[in-house]
């Protein structure tokens, strides 16, 4: 089974996370602040990670949804962020409204391998539906539009 990792717990986040939960993909989540990521754990019975690379490293997707452009680039290149963490063959799904000039495809360098990894739309969430997701820009191969993780 696919193990799913969601970084960011704010309204849209909480929400993916916990239909992905409800669903058993969920092995557990990353805040900034982590008493949002520590209540969420205490209420879903899920791991919380200390930062974005130790989540990166544990599961097969990465799924983030941050409320800014430094937010996204903290997570994904700070110290500890997801791209000193994943592993080869993840996927990084990055969902959080940014610039474009900040893409994931544009954060990825030949120093920083991993598998792949997109930017895409919220198309919504619900707990019949799950999560589905519109893949943007990036490295998608594999990945078909509109799909329910």
């Amino acid at each position: 089974m696919v193990t799913v990792g969601v970084i960011g717990l704010g309204t849209m986040g909480w929400r993916i996370a916990k239909v992905l939960r409800e669903d058993g993909l969920l092995r557990g989540v990353y805040n900034r602040t982590p008493s949002k990521a520590r209540a969420f754990a205490e209420e879903f019975k899920v791991k919380v990670y200390g930062n974005p690379a130790e989540l990166a490293r544990d599961v097969d997707v990465v799924l983030s949804i941050v409320s800014d452009d430094d937010a996204v680039k903290a997570v994904m290149l700070g110290d500890g962020g997801v791209l000193n963490g994943v592993k080869g063959g993840s996927l990084v799904i990055e969902m959080s409204t940014i610039s474009p000039s900040i893409e994931l495809a544009k954060l990825m360098t030949p120093s920083r391998p991993f598998g792949r990894g997109f930017t895409a739309g919220v198309l919504g969430v619900t707990p019949s539906a799950g999560l589905m997701f519109s893949p943007r820009g990036g490295e998608n191969s594999g990945v078909s539009p509109h799909r329910l993780i």
